[in-house]
């Protein structure tokens, strides 16, 4: 059924703080596992891969014009996290979700509902998953699996945008 999570965009204080902290450019909410990560913008790879305690926007080529709206017809999103203790595992329990599912990201202006539509495993040179997807507006969730592997894979989990809600709306997601 609909469930408020988190309430409304009177933001809840931790999401508050999260979005006023330094670098923070979003977060995103996983609503199965009830985890708010903060979402930050690195420059390069390398910054990526050595973020702890957030999710990074990945600087893919096909985000060089992108505008920074989540709602940007086309766009696709790539979110990468880690999943080991070994660093803050924001992107832990990445495996629980399923198609179906959902996730919320949130913004300064508002937020915005996303729908699983695809989850699998690829090998780490499979960067097709980055590429815009026809007619969807997608963010791609990207973690390292089986966690503490040498040469892992990645999971990926790709949603898309359901819905956007202005400053003041309440953000209503479906949980499976």
């Amino acid at each position: 059924g609909d469930v408020d999570s988190p309430p409304c965009l009177t933001l809840p204080p931790k999401l508050q703080e999260n979005l006023e902290a330094p670098g923070v450019v979003a977060a995103l909410y996983l609503t199965k596992t009830k985890e708010l990560i903060p979402i930050r913008k690195p420059t390069t790879i390398r910054e990526a891969e050595k973020l702890q305690t957030a999710a990074g926007i990945i600087p893919w080529e096909t985000l060089r014009t992108w505008s920074g709206r989540w709602d940007e017809e086309g766009i696709n999103v790539g979110l990468a996290g880690h999943a080991t203790a070994r660093y803050a595992a924001v992107f832990n329990r990445l495996e629980e979700y399923a198609v179906g599912d959902s996730f919320l990201v949130f913004t300064r202006e508002g937020a915005h509902a996303y729908r699983v539509f695809d989850v699998r495993v690829v090998k780490e040179t499979e960067v097709w998953v980055l590429d815009p997807v026809s007619g969807k507006t997608v963010v791609t969730l990207v973690t390292c699996t089986p966690k503490d592997a040498v040469r892992p894979d990645r999971l990926i989990v790709r949603g898309e945008l359901v819905r956007s809600y202005g400053a003041g709306e309440c953000p209503t997601t479906y949980e499976r």
